[in-house]
């Protein structure tokens, strides 16, 4: 798979080595998006977001990161509820520890509600692509534990 310009490999997360077909579903989702104008994640990621927003209460930070998840990532509210929901969750814990005095370790909240995005997207693309195979491997091979 080309990206910028680079061959791209997709290894799979739940077996060992490249994986062509995974490659070919992400690229073909990227390229929906592209077609839909969406933006790709990394310049979500790269961009954040000013804190000059006045009404943060929970709710508000909550409304905000609906918007800004969903701006970004259209089809997860769609296709996959559970996901966009915790990439909600994340997104707001984000905008919560960038207010003016919030707790340092509110921090913590982003990276627990990052883990449990990563942990729940792992486990969507489990479900599609494991291969029992790889299970074997897994749990016989602790090098890969």
């Amino acid at each position: 798979m080309r990206h910028d310009g680079f061959e791209r490999l997709v290894d799979d997360p739940f077996g060992v080595g490249v994986s062509d077909a995974l490659a070919k579903d992400i690229e073909a989702r990227e390229l929906a998006e592209a077609k839909r104008g969406a933006s790709p994640l990394r310049e979500w990621l790269r961009r954040g977001e000013p804190n000059d927003v006045k009404d943060v209460s929970v709710a508000a930070l909550h409304a905000r990161a609906e918007r800004m998840v969903g701006d970004q990532l259209p089809s997860a509210e769609r296709e996959h509820r559970s996901l966009f929901e915790r990439l909600v969750a994340m997104q707001r814990a984000a905008l919560e520890a960038a207010q003016p005095g919030s707790p340092k370790d509110k921090r913590d909240d982003v990276s627990i509600k990052a883990q449990k995005s990563v942990e729940h997207a792992l486990r969507l693309v489990g479900a599609r692509w494991f291969r029992p195979e790889c299970e074997q491997l897994l749990a016989s091979d602790p090098a890969y534990n």
